[in-house]
């Protein structure tokens, strides 16, 4: 399967992505960031995710100067957006960062030792991935893939926005409302995480290499993300109620 020929996103009418609640996170208020988390798919009030993201929310201002390093001086907003808010032997963090204006970026850090020493010392690396606001609330075009060996992926305003409020964990700034499912837009994203999952069965994406183990593990996670999202869309398409966080809504 090719994903940038076989999956195409509908942007039409899909804008914003979400939204802004009026809930900022407070790192040294456990409820505020609780409250962020009213909604999420993978928090069902387990204490050591909790415990997880009010001590990612507290290295916020270490993250920030990582961003500020790497010349992102303006930061909205901070989340958590993969595998390290459900998978306790999680390896590394992926972080989605919301700034002013239109712009997009992705960069790993390896080296950031405060948050390895500190919490999490089995973490190998942490990525961000920066969106503009312009970008996410207004569908401002932007060049927004990542390309590297046998990994590609593209359209991720669209990728990862569709997602945003009800996956990420904010660790810093506003919270985001939890959305109504962009039922078609959500099931391209079900068919490129498919995709992409049998990819690194296949040793065809970089990310893992030739260790089995890696892949298996790796591509389980995301089954396992897929699988969420189809549960999601089955809530909605029974008119079950969204869950709403933080006002704003």
């Amino acid at each position: 399967m090719n994903s940038k020929l076989t999956f195409k996103y509908n942007k039409k009418n899909a804008f914003p992505l979400f939204e802004y609640s009026d809930l900022v996170v407070n790192p040294n208020n456990i409820e505020s960031i609780r409250d962020a988390l009213y909604g999420n798919v993978w928090f069902n009030n387990e204490k050591w995710k909790l415990r997880r993201v009010v001590r990612m929310s507290r290295l916020s201002k270490h993250l920030i100067s990582i961003l500020n390093s790497h010349g992102i001086k303006k930061v909205k907003h901070i989340s958590i957006g993969g595998s390290f808010l459900y998978e306790k032997k999680a390896n590394d963090i992926d972080l989605n960062v919301l700034v002013p204006g239109s712009y997009f970026e992705y960069f790993e850090c390896f080296d950031a030792n405060k948050i390895k020493k500190k919490y999490f010392n089995k973490v190998e690396k942490i990525s961000f991935m920066v969106f503009g606001e312009d970008n996410v609330f207004m569908g401002a075009p932007v060049d927004d893939q990542i390309s590297r060996n046998n990994y590609d992926h593209d359209d991720l305003v669209m990728r990862e926005g569709l997602v945003f409020s009800m996956r990420n964990a904010t660790i810093f700034g506003r919270s985001i409302v939890n959305a109504p499912i962009d039922v078609e837009n959500l099931k391209v994203r079900i068919a490129r995480q498919l995709d992409h999952a049998q990819k690194i069965l296949l040793g065809k994406s970089y990310s893992t290499g030739t260790d089995l183990t890696k892949r298996v593990s790796k591509a389980r996670t995301r089954l396992k993300e897929a699988l969420v999202y189809v549960e999601e869309i089955k809530r909605s398409l029974n008119s079950e109620p969204i869950k709403r966080r933080g006002g704003g809504d």
